[in-house]
């Protein structure tokens, strides 16, 4: 093979490799974003003579993280080895993996001496036994002052929104899934949320209808949430673009403004594995949203020099990732 053959070689494997799919859409998206202009074959182009040079520097400034990309990026090695080398270096695995065995296989004698020996104590003092299932479920019922269910808006939107967009178990049951846009808060029922602040609750819920003739407003009960914030992109810690939120306030039927707040999330293709992009996937990404509702407490001014939370604007998530 000679070198020509070689680079197209790479390039095939890196442009159809499942791992690089995303990250190949976010860079034509990218081009498409900075010129509009461009044709599917000057595309094509771009991406063949520069997407493998912008793709060495994400992984090199650790935006994308992972050695399957580094493998990809470097190529096949050239290298040759000779029969004796080969013959060598598996004598050498053999004697190392032998090693390892006999290591490993005390190390499991140990571990499984040490549970025999607890289940021998634990049944001679039965007034201390904790079963490991019923400990698990009591420490989840009944957790610590001052723990809280706070999601930073990427996880809300990764292990609860998507997950529930590709019909998969949510993280926890915290977030509940109903349609709970077209409500009025005092209709809900956040006391419900045991781990919750004061006055918060967290659902996965259908969109629903809106007004965007001179301002985005959706229709409740008795009243109407209108948006006070738009389109602030929620990034993940590598800094990729995982989806969007948008701040509604709650206004009475004859136009008082409440002190609810409702942070409603919504995701992107991109962050959806390409295998399950499907029709259907696309139209519950454009369907569900998860939502943050919330009363923000109003401080007096003599309560302020005393509040040792004063410096977190409730407007704004607590956890940036």
């Amino acid at each position: 093979m000679d070198d020509d053959e070689r680079l197209l070689a790479e390039e095939y494997v890196l442009l159809n490799s499942p791992e690089v799919q995303p990250y190949l859409k976010r860079y034509q998206n990218h081009v498409m974003r900075q010129r509009p202009e461009t044709t599917p074959q000057d595309l094509d182009r771009i991406v063949k003579t520069r997407f493998k040079t912008w793709l060495k520097k994400k992984v090199k400034n650790d935006e994308i993280e992972g050695p399957r990309f580094k493998d990809l990026l470097e190529g096949p090695s050239l290298r040759v080895m000779t029969f004796e080398t080969c013959r060598s270096l598996c004598f050498f695995s053999l004697r190392l993996l032998t090693k390892i065995s006999e290591k490993l296989f005390v190390f499991v004698s140990k571990i499984i001496m040490s549970t025999e020996m607890s289940k021998v104590l634990t049944s001679s003092s039965s007034n201390k036994h904790v079963d490991a299932v019923v400990a698990e479920k009591e420490i989840g019922n009944n957790m610590p002052p001052g723990y809280y269910f706070l999601p930073s808006p990427s996880q809300l939107i990764q292990h609860y929104l998507v997950q529930k967009i590709l019909s998969l178990p949510l993280a926890s049951d915290t977030v509940k899934i109903m349609d709970v846009e077209h409500l009025d808060p005092e209709q809900l029922k956040l006391d419900e949320f045991k781990y919750n602040r004061d006055n918060e609750g967290y659902y996965i819920t259908k969109k629903a209808e809106r007004k965007t003739d001179v301002e985005t407003t959706i229709k409740t009960t008795t009243g109407h949430w209108k948006e006070s914030k738009s389109n602030s992109q929620i990034c993940n810690e590598g800094s990729q673009i995982v989806g969007y939120k948008n701040t509604f306030t709650f206004y009475h039927a004859d136009g008082t403004e409440t002190a609810w707040r409702l942070n409603e999330y919504t995701t992107i293709p991109d962050i959806v594995p390409v295998d399950a992009l499907t029709d259907t996937v696309q139209a519950k990404i454009e369907e569900y949203v998860a939502c943050k509702i919330r009363f923000k407490k109003v401080k007096l001014p003599e309560e302020i020099i005393y509040d040792e939370e004063i410096e977190m604007d409730e407007d704004e998530d607590i956890y940036v990732d």
